[in-house]
């Protein structure tokens, strides 16, 4: 008599994957925390239709998906080794990275258009130089990206072949989409690096303390760290398209991808939220000092009940003062003095000489 054994089937989640969602969960967190509060401030301060806002709403609806397809291309064997995979495995988890890819590069142009449209509200109508640079910089970074889409979608006949290789077909446009490839990374690496800088010639001619000027520029500066995140991952093109363990290296350039998408999107959805912080924060102050003065009233209040007598009326004088209707009297008056947020004990001394006739 004999018996079936079904081999146990094996996990696709392994390798460096855990390690790629372990390490990247904590960015569409707080990029979406972010971003709603922005979104939230701009419909509050303005009815204005402000472009900074559709912009980075469009970048959050692609980055939502991409980090999903992510994810789940991870879960299918991204990451892992190929050794550790079937080849349909293989086939169906670069095939999600794919579609993680595409809404990627749309998500990433939407937040860059946001963060050109935001410089350009701040920019007055006579600045005509500056404009031009920045609507043709958002020109070039729109022309660029979708044309990499477009290639890449197109460089292989049937489309399934893009990650499936062994599907019978060709790929006209695989030399020109992979050398398209570098020149997009350099032009996104450029448009990280100057967007963070540009900034700093604004705020520097403004009026405000020299300690405000040093935060906010090193605030933006920092804006300029996802370009070594495009810089890694267009270096890692090459590697690629030779790659033996496809699904292991894929793992790597699609760190950089998240890495890319989603600083740039939370780096730039600070500044425009620092009047909701300041005035979170100026709240917060106010309610601590109510409840503090309160406290301390409250205290004064109950200090005076048990002590009736707070205002002791002393009365000095020899009988030959008494006598003569001259009393000094002394009277040590405490008062509480609110100012603001600061509360003080004035001690106050007052003398009166009270010239009185009769007799006591």
């Amino acid at each position: 008599m004999s018996s079936a054994h079904t081999a146990p089937k094996r996990s696709t989640l392994g390798g460096a994957g855990p390690k790629l969602i372990g390490g990247t969960l904590i960015l569409p967190i707080l990029g979406v925390l972010l971003v709603s509060l922005r979104l939230i401030s701009a419909g509050k301060k303005s009815s204005k239709r402000r472009w900074d806002a559709i912009w980075i709403g469009l970048g959050m609806l692609w980055a939502l998906p991409a980090y999903i397809t992510f994810s789940y291309s991870v879960y299918l064997g991204v990451g892992n080794h190929v050794r550790a995979l079937t080849y349909s495995q293989i086939f169906e988890s670069i095939r999600w990275t794919w579609i993680s890819i595409f809404t990627g590069l749309m998500a990433t142009l939407f937040v860059k258009l946001a963060i050109i449209a935001l410089l350009l509200s701040v920019q007055p109508p006579n600045a005509r130089t500056t404009r031009a640079i920045l609507w043709g910089l958002g020109a070039i970074l729109t022309t660029t990206n979708v044309t990499q889409v477009i290639l890449t979608l197109n460089k292989c006949k049937p489309l399934t072949r893009l990650w499936n290789p062994t599907i019978p077909g060709f790929c006209p446009l695989q030399d020109a989409s992979a050398q398209f490839s570098y020149y997009q990374g350099g032009i996104n690496a450029f448009a990280d690096i100057f967007l963070s800088l540009f900034p700093i010639t604004i705020v520097w001619n403004l009026q405000a303390s020299k300690r405000v000027k040093i935060e906010f520029c090193a605030l933006m500066a920092s804006g300029s760290i996802p370009s070594v995140a495009v810089i890694v991952r267009t270096t890692l093109l090459k590697r690629l398209s030779t790659s033996k363990d496809a699904t292991y290296d894929f793992g790597h350039f699609m760190l950089c991808a998240t890495l890319e998408l989603w600083t740039v999107l939370i780096i730039s959805s600070i500044p425009p939220l620092r009047p909701l912080f300041l005035e979170w924060f100026s709240k917060a102050s106010s309610f601590t000092n109510s409840r503090g003065t309160g406290n301390r009233t409250a205290n004064t209040m109950n200090n005076t009940e048990r002590n009736p007598n707070t205002q002791a009326f002393n009365i000095h004088g020899s009988k030959a003062a008494i006598k003569s209707g001259i009393i000094t009297q002394t009277t040590h008056i405490n008062v509480d003095v609110e100012s603001g947020s600061s509360i003080g004990r004035v001690s106050t001394e007052a003398t009166e000489h009270h010239s009185r006739t009769g007799h006591y």
